[in-house]
């Protein structure tokens, strides 16, 4: 391998590393869409009989 190439691995190993560092799951990312906050938002509460069948972040 040249140098050149010995280091853009390193580079790109190093650069992998340190950014996964972060990383806490898909949870942790934005849904599309997001948490409504501007001027027409409005907070919901609703009451479930069973709440087995929901998904993380429903």
């Amino acid at each position: 391998m040249s140098r050149l190439a010995i280091r853009a691995v390193a580079l790109g190993l190093a650069a992998a590393s340190l950014a996964g560092c972060g990383f806490r799951g898909a949870s942790s990312l934005p849904l599309p869409g997001g948490q409504g906050n501007g001027a027409g938002a409005y907070d919901l509460t609703i009451e479930f009989s069973d709440v087995l069948d929901l998904v993380v972040q429903s």
